[in-house]
């Protein structure tokens, strides 16, 4: 792993460093993009600079190999139960006691969330009181690819980083695209420069054809014939191909634009603003979940083909 953040990061991380070295880094930080942003390299970064160096920020390989393997003694990790999908409020508890205790190489505790906007209301709630009065030096990263989901109590208590890759220029410079292809990324723009690199190389733009066409020319398909096709080529980068596409209509019909493929537009002509945002809307959500929780990736396409279908007015017998 890089020991560099992302270019399009750059900033937000010489603000956190500065914070270190000045010794007044926020105790709860929540670090936030959509996905392929690398909001997940920027958090394992911090907390290589927070766990694995000393207080003069030198680096400590025995710290460093901790991390490494897993077993940093001051650091865990809450993530969703993947019988129920939501990180619940005895996560949250076991959370709490854990920070309660000193820590074992003398510097903070930390805790990792991710995706925060996985707790339920009431792991949001218990997590409040942590967040107002924190147990000693602690630091709190919570992660989010949605942090509008989270509650405004717990939002109004957190320091924000925003990790959207704002600057096209440094995006496009990343990608190896020409000034004309990065001017291009504006169309593109939410999903991430990650994911831009998977879905712009050959093979990215094959399986954006194949996906088209299914989408648009094989109407009368089973929906679980379809989305067993859709799981081969991989549900990861067929979501994000349709995200890409769901993003293009609605700024389309926003501002009277023509930046979706042609026969996407022809296929959707007759849908209204609001039936394209809750596609996108379904989208955004199968590809969050993907790695959010244990479900089924079969059934996240089906999600988004029913949804279509239901939105393109197909009766339950076609589809």
């Amino acid at each position: 792993m890089s020991d560099s953040p992302y270019p399009w990061h750059r900033q937000a991380w010489q603000t956190l460093e500065h914070a270190i070295n000045q010794e007044r880094l926020p105790h709860a930080l929540l670090l936030y993009g959509p996905p392929g942003s690398g909001v997940g390299r920027f958090m394992d970064l911090l907390l290589q600079r927070v766990l694995g160096t000393d207080r003069a920020g030198h680096v400590d390989a025995a710290r460093q190999h901790l991390l490494a393997v897993g077993n940093h003694p001051d650091l865990t990790h809450l993530r969703p139960e993947k019988e129920r999908g939501v990180i619940t409020v005895a996560q949250v508890r076991q959370l709490i006691d854990f920070l309660q205790l000193s820590s074992a190489v003398g510097g903070r505790r930390v805790a990792c969330i991710r995706p925060a906007e996985a707790m339920n209301r009431n792991a949001c709630n218990s997590l409040l009181k942590l967040l107002e009065e924190p147990p000693g030096p602690v630091l709190l990263l919570l992660a989010a690819c949605r942090p509008f989901l989270l509650p405004a109590t717990v939002l109004s208590r957190l320091v924000r980083v925003d990790l959207r890759a704002r600057d096209t220029g440094s995006v496009a410079a990343w990608l190896g695209t020409d000034g004309a292809a990065g001017a291009g990324l504006a169309r593109l723009w939410g999903v991430g420069p990650l994911q831009l690199a998977g879905l712009s190389d050959a093979r990215g733009r094959e399986l954006s054809t194949t996906v088209l066409e299914g989408l648009c020319t094989t109407r009368h398909l089973p929906v679980p014939v379809l989305a067993e096709q859709w799981q081969a080529l991989g549900t990861e980068r067929v979501l994000q191909w349709l995200l890409v596409w769901s993003r293009m209509l609605v700024r389309d019909q926003l501002c009277s634009g023509t930046t979706a493929p042609q026969a996407l537009q022809q296929a959707t002509s007759g849908l209204q603003l609001l039936s394209l945002v809750q596609l996108h809307d379904t989208v955004e959500h199968s590809l969050g979940r993907i790695s959010a929780v244990g479900s089924s990736e079969r059934n996240l396409l089906e999600e988004v083909l029913l949804t279509w279908y239901d939105l393109s007015q197909a009766s339950p017998a076609e589809v």
